[in-house]
């Protein structure tokens, strides 16, 4: 099965049963999400459980800090899609195919929140269009960051009505 069973992901497997950590020796930090992403597919397609956490961090970790040994001005250089350089296309298609809710589907959602927020064009967007798994994914993450805003912090235009409306303001019903 393609993207799912492959040598890597089987040792990988194998390596998380017996000692229950995985460490890819790969280099390349898109091809560590990659094969974290294949572990995590490889794992729920035969129901085993308790990896899910530990490869969810396993890409967090990956996407925080690309390269552990770069100079620290490197790693502090803030862009907008700065969680998402290291993703490809099929890394997140290849996640929508995890169970909802999965932490790494989850994960992947959550490294698009800042590029979406900030407005950048790219090519999740067109990915959130092809596949609604991945744009609800995203929407709850979405709503979870507006949701860490203060009271009257932000507004918005109302699309239907115009009203500037705040944020996060609750409303009276």
């Amino acid at each position: 099965m393609e993207g799912v069973v492959s040598k890597q992901s089987l040792e990988a497997l194998l390596q998380w049963l017996y000692l229950r950590f995985v460490k890819f020796d790969i280099k390349d930090t898109k091809k560590r999400i990659s094969a974290t992403i294949e572990l995590a597919r490889l794992a729920d397609k035969y129901q085993i459980t308790r990896i899910e956490s530990q490869t969810a961090r396993y890409i967090k970790k990956a996407i925080a800090n690309p390269h552990p040994d770069a100079k620290e001005y490197y790693r502090n250089f803030d862009t907008s899609d700065k969680n998402t350089r290291w993703l490809g296309e099929e890394d997140i298609i290849s996640g929508t195919l995890l169970r909802n809710g999965h932490p790494v589907r989850r994960t992947l959602a959550a490294a698009s929140v800042c590029w979406y927020l900030q407005g950048k064009r790219h090519t999740f967007t067109d990915l959130a269009q092809q596949y609604p798994q991945f744009g609800a994914d995203l929407l709850h993450e979405v709503r979870l960051v507006l949701d860490s805003l203060y009271t009257n912090s932000a507004t918005f235009n109302d699309p239907i009505s115009g009203e500037i409306r705040y944020l996060n303001q609750a409303t009276k019903r």
